[in-house]
């Protein structure tokens, strides 16, 4: 499948099926924040969070969804997934921005898509289309993510965009880190 972005900014993009696009413009009121983590929240499913964050695997009620949210906001930078056509959210996508020593950019990113949007390409997709903004809107050196090492989708996503293993501080039994340079 080949991407082609639509529309793009500095905090959106599109491909023909998805809009991602930066929570910052979605959430203007605590109405909208509350809105936002209760639909996220209805995405973290047991078998969505196994594999994610141990922190990321409490979240059952809309105060705990909304706390979670906010602690995503403060560390990266948050993008919800969404589908074209129902604006429906399927997932999102997180963004960590961190500049090396030549004081060129790398993103650590994050992301995951809710268990009943699975396998229909669309982690390919976002992370395609998302390879091609870094590179072209921010000037992006390198994309870095850790997946859980029983975490197949995943990996495959990674490896089918590109993404090669790499070692990382962190790396662990469970975790692998891999990384695209861009």
């Amino acid at each position: 499948m080949s991407i082609t972005i639509i529309s793009r900014t500095k905090e959106h993009f599109e491909t023909s099926r998805l809009m991602v696009e930066s929570c910052q413009s979605q959430l203007e009121s605590e109405a909208d924040e509350l809105s936002f983590a209760k639909a996220a929240m209805n995405l973290l499913t047991p078998k969505v969070t196994e594999t994610l964050p141990e922190d990321w695997q409490w979240v059952r009620d809309s105060r705990e969804a909304l706390r979670w949210l906010q602690r995503r906001c403060k560390e990266s930078r948050v993008f919800s997934i969404r589908l074209r056509e129902q604006a429906d959210l399927i997932g999102m996508l997180f963004l960590h921005h961190q500049q090396n020593e030549s004081s060129q950019r790398d993103w650590h990113i994050g992301y995951f898509i809710g268990e009943s949007y699975w396998s229909k390409g669309y982690a390919s997709e976002v992370i395609e289309a998302l390879v091609i903004w870094a590179k072209k809107e921010h000037k992006v050196r390198s994309l870095l993510g850790a997946v859980s090492n029983t975490n197949i989708g995943s990996i495959k996503v990674l490896e089918k965009n590109g993404f090669a293993r790499t070692k990382h501080q962190g790396a662990s039994e469970q975790m692998i880190f891999f990384e695209r340079v861009l």
